[in-house]
């Protein structure tokens, strides 16, 4: 059975090989430091939700909507919550360095085409710019670290993630309920992040379903 295992202490299936990595989850999960035993949700058409429970500490896919909720639409795909699940929730050093950046995303969503990285910073209690500002940047750290990582073990293994998904169908979100004021200096931040990552960050509450 093929399924990928790295020092982040978890394994990033496949789109082609979800039901056997979750057979393999089933028997073994007590080997992966995982809060929840089930980690992969399936994404059915035509509307389903994503949201982050606070108190569970991870996310899940359901079919109602929630008021802090990501909304995809018109996709049969699959759903891996990241933080919480494939990483310990709490866990800081999980690359087992200081060397690498500590940041992980809330959850991934794929499918044969399109890979997307989702970080949720819904829980905000302000509405003032500068602190929407630092939740946004904030959710910027935690995807460009997770990607880095995610990246430096699959090419470590010899299996890098472009083998599977060009730059062109992976995305970044981080959904907020509202955005901050964009500036010179702040656009310059997202230019950063571009480069850094390869990827434009995407300010939005719902997968658009032309793009799956």
């Amino acid at each position: 059975m093929k399924h990928f295992k790295c020092s982040l202490r978890m394994c990033f299936p496949h789109k082609m090989w979800v039901k056997e990595w979750q057979r393999y989850h089933e028997k073994h999960h007590d080997h992966i430091k995982c809060k929840k035993k089930y980690l992969v949700e399936r994404i059915v058409t035509p509307v389903c939700y994503i949201y982050d429970d606070l108190d569970d500490h991870r996310c899940y896919v359901c079919r109602n909507r929630k008021t802090d909720s990501l909304t995809v639409r018109g996709w049969n795909a699959y759903h891996i919550c990241v933080d919480g699940g494939l990483i310990r929730f709490g866990c800081r050093n999980y690359m087992g360095d200081y060397r690498f950046p500590q940041g992980r995303c809330d959850s991934m969503v794929f499918d044969r085409d399109d890979l997307w990285f989702v970080e949720f910073k819904l829980n905000a209690t302000t509405t003032q710019d500068k602190q929407l500002w630092a939740d946004l940047k904030d959710g910027m750290s935690q995807l460009s670290g997770f990607l880095y990582n995610l990246r430096y073990k699959m090419a470590k293994k010899r299996t890098p993630l472009e083998r599977y998904y060009s730059l062109n169908h992976q995305h970044c979100t981080v959904c907020m309920k509202e955005y901050p004021k964009m500036t010179v200096s702040r656009n310059n931040e997202f230019e950063r992040f571009r480069l850094k990552t390869g990827l434009k960050l995407q300010q939005l509450m719902e997968i658009p379903e032309q793009k799956l």
